[in-house]
């Protein structure tokens, strides 16, 4: 009988001085892929938590609340008043309660049309912004309600047979500025 090996991937986080010295180094137990600056506090979405840190004071940085998220590979984090947004593979949108930062709790999964990849996003107003991996769309929801998302619209590229996905999205007045990649034809 043969052993195998475990390997634990792990995220160091840095607050830098604008001079670039190191202020505080805290390390996350997953693979950080994105983070979120809201007032005080960073927002870490990894490949298997949600962490939140908190820098009133860089020197003093410390981890003040996280949310386990195995089974799930999440993507990007967007935060509007005391709700976190994170894209989900597989599983969509899901809205965390972030009121207590020491105890954020999931309290809604939203599932997306199509293959339910979504990678990007952004806020503008209560309306969520979203660039699907696969499916060559940016869907729109409204956030009003964080544990009720609705749907208001869609935008789909077709092109001419090529996968694409919208791997960034910026919304800024009557504009919503999409990145798309493409392999295939």
């Amino acid at each position: 009988m043969g052993t195998s090996k475990c390997i634990f991937w792990r995220s160091r986080f840095w607050i830098l001085s604008r001079n670039i010295s190191p202020e505080k180094t805290i390390t996350l137990d997953s693979p950080v892929y994105a983070l979120k600056l809201d007032g005080n506090h960073i927002y870490a979405l990894g490949q298997y938590e949600f962490t939140i840190i908190n820098i009133t004071t860089p020197s003093t940085s410390y981890i003040e609340g996280n949310l386990n998220l195995s089974g799930s590979s999440n993507y990007d984090v967007e935060v509007k008043d005391n709700f976190a947004y994170l894209s989900a593979y597989g599983y969509g949108i899901l809205s965390v309660n972030i009121t207590n930062k020491s105890n954020p709790t999931l309290d809604q999964t939203t599932a997306l049309s199509g293959t339910n990849h979504p990678w990007r996003m952004n806020i503008s107003g209560d309306l969520l912004y979203i660039g699907m991996e696969t499916d060559n769309s940016l869907l729109i929801y409204n956030i009003s309600n964080p544990i009720n998302l609705t749907f208001v619209g869609n935008y789909t590229n077709s092109s001419n047979g090529s996968i694409t996905g919208y791997s960034g999205v910026y919304v800024n007045g009557d504009f919503a500025y999409v990145n798309e990649y493409q392999w295939g034809n």
